[in-house]
């Protein structure tokens, strides 16, 4: 396979890019023996195993000040979809309140000869730190060579562990820390003969299979039994860990993993995409923790995944009628103000803000529970954990329309009710606040 260019998108550092190889090789002078012009273009021929070990160093030495030593038969990770995996953890963890960005902790699970997932977050994220484990000692041992090689050995274990064991073997082994994230990117076949037919099919590019070990491709029951334990044993930790993570090279083990989640009832949990060129990669995290995701982040718009993402976490809803954004603002700002306990974190018109319940004020039900009360513990109440935490927002519709759209976006929260019930509040009394404007402010 003769490659003239590729397609690179480094989780927004660098934005979509077609790589020029020329330019490459001049930061990087051991590519340059092996570019050539194809109908006037650098091209690469990506039969050659070791135009792709150069072609990865070169990419890590320009862009990631990275150094690695690539053993002729382990896997030559390709960088641009590994770093599209660490931005995706990168945004779940950003927008993840209960995170510490001083301080993250981070599992790689079946690190590999590169420990590129190690290697790539803590070089690009200087308060990461991570543990990288594997089963396989030549892996372990290029391993903790490339961690020394980049001096990231302070932030970066590299542990064996044995194969009958947990797959989360580092939550029982460090037990007093919290960690933000575990990433692993599976064994994607359960045989050589799966991985030979799929060629056949030419369902995968086989220039990123050439350079792999059998234990790094294959595994007895392929990705849905490997990332299936992982799920179960997460089942068993829990919050131990903020978000579990993995990679998937089938569309159809998507299905199977989503399935195993539900089952299990994790009902947070989110859904990326990665592609790269001609090669699709899906990434599954699930948490049994209160932080709820972006949509953009949790539910790619593709139409193969519709019955796969997690219910949407934004809330939108069009106002009664056409009117001036100052006055739009002051009407959600003043159905806000009116819910009883609701702590906004701003007190003027600046949207977007903050709205945070330790309970349910907003139900009839809860108006009459309160109404029986003779006296109000408001102390109580300020102590209570939140219960729900919203975004609130108002988007035009149209750059020429007068009409809002109230957003209303889930934050925190275990009670995917309880959100909803908010939001149709919300909406209500917005809709009734505005027909009660007099004619000449609309």
């Amino acid at each position: 396979m003769v490659v003239s260019w590729c397609w690179i998108t480094l989780g927004g550092k660098y934005g979509p890019q077609q790589q020029n190889f020329a330019e490459l090789a001049e930061a990087y002078p051991p590519l340059k023996p092996h570019v050539f012009l194809r109908q006037g273009q650098p091209a690469l021929d990506f039969r050659d195993p070791n135009v792709q070990r150069r072609l990865t160093e070169a990419i890590l030495h320009r862009d990631f000040n990275l150094q690695l030593v690539l053993p002729n038969n382990r896997l030559c990770p390709a960088v641009p979809n590994r770093w599209d995996y660490v931005a995706w953890i990168n945004e779940i963890l950003i927008n993840s309140y209960d995170v510490n960005p001083n301080s993250i902790h981070g599992i790689d699970i079946g690190t590999g000869a590169s420990a590129i997932y190690a290697l790539l977050g803590c070089r690009m994220h200087s308060t990461w730190s991570m543990i990288g484990t594997d089963v396989d000692d030549t892996s372990l041992h290029w391993a903790r060579e490339n961690v020394m090689l980049n001096g990231l050995q302070d932030r970066v274990e590299v542990m064996r562990v044995d194969s009958s064991h947990l797959v989360l073997q580092p939550l029982i082994t460090y037990p007093e820390i919290q960690f933000d994230f575990v990433m692993c990117n599976p064994p994607f076949y359960s045989s050589a003969e799966e991985i030979s037919d799929l060629a056949a099919m030419k369902e995968f590019d086989p220039a990123g299979v050439c350079t792999g070990s059998d234990n790094e491709m294959i595994i007895a029951g392929g990705e849905i039994s490997f990332v299936g334990q992982i799920v179960r044993e997460s089942a068993q930790f829990g919050t131990r860990c903020r978000w579990y993570s993995s990679l998937l090279g089938k569309l159809s083990s998507v299905k199977d993993i989503v399935k195993l989640i539900r089952s299990e009832n994790i009902n947070n949990y989110a859904i990326g995409e990665i592609s790269q060129g001609r090669t699709k990669r899906w990434a599954v995290a699930w948490s049994f923790g209160d932080a709820r995701l972006p949509d953009a982040v949790a539910r790619p718009t593709s139409l193969a995944l519709k019955s796969l993402v997690p219910p949407s976490n934004t809330f939108t809803h069009h106002l009664a009628s056409e009117m001036p954004p100052s006055v739009a603002l002051s009407i959600i700002f003043e159905v806000a103000m009116n819910v009883s306990d609701l702590e906004l974190s701003t007190d003027t018109l600046s949207p977007p803000f903050t709205a945070t319940a330790r309970r349910n004020t907003w139900s009839r039900a809860a108006r009459r529970e309160h109404a029986r009360r003779i006296t109000t513990d408001v102390e109580q109440a300020a102590n209570m954990p939140i219960a729900l935490q919203t975004r609130i927002s108002l988007q035009r519709d149209g750059d020429d329309s007068a009409s809002g759209i109230l957003h209303i976006e889930w934050a925190i929260g275990a009670d995917r009710a309880l959100y909803e019930s908010f939001c149709g509040h919300f909406a209500r009394k917005a809709d009734e606040r505005t027909k009660q404007l007099p004619n000449t402010l609309m």
